[in-house]
């Protein structure tokens, strides 16, 4: 026996095969026309850049602090705990400074802030978090750890300044 098809059976059938699932191709056009956003030049300033680092480095904190509490400040996180907030935070070099922790750690920016943050509290200064430039791609974000008017550290992070032009 010999399945005999017309030519405009086989035309509609290549056709419909063709075509796709229509949601498929909807999802697909959403996911096309969020990475063309993706790539449009933006005009941004510096003080745009900065002040999103800044609300992002403060909504990290802000989770931190609602996640760990005062147990963050009681001991140095393990470098196991650290490592795990670098990959689910999706940032660079996430630090918890200590008075403890070695100065050999620490990169120039880093030391020069930590030291700052310990004279502005010896002087009896208020310490506010802290956006620095770190070359073109970088910035770095430090937030003081004070405990009844005592310094007891820094958050240290870094911000990809590409990221952050991206979600502007």
């Amino acid at each position: 026996m010999s399945l005999n098809f017309s030519p405009v059976y086989l035309v509609f059938l290549i056709f419909l095969a063709s075509c796709g699932d229509p949601a498929e191709q909807q999802a697909n056009r959403e996911k096309l026309i969020e990475g063309l956003d993706d790539h449009k030049i933006k005009k941004v300033t510096e003080e745009q850049i900065l002040s999103a680092a800044y609300q992002h480095g403060n909504r990290i904190i802000d989770l931190l602090d609602s996640l760990y509490g005062d147990s963050l400040y009681r001991a140095s996180m393990s470098r196991l705990q650290l490592d795990s907030l670098n990959g689910v935070m999706n940032h660079q070099g996430f630090k918890l400074v200590t008075l403890a922790t070695p100065l050999a750690e620490l990169s120039e920016y880093e030391l020069a802030l930590f030291e700052a943050y310990q004279y502005s509290a010896q002087q009896g200064q208020t310490l506010n978090q802290n956006v620095q430039s770190i070359g073109d791609q970088y910035l770095l974000y430090t937030h003081p750890m004070v405990r009844e008017k005592e310094f007891l550290g820094m958050w240290s992070f870094l911000l990809s300044r590409k990221t952050l032009i991206r979600n502007l």
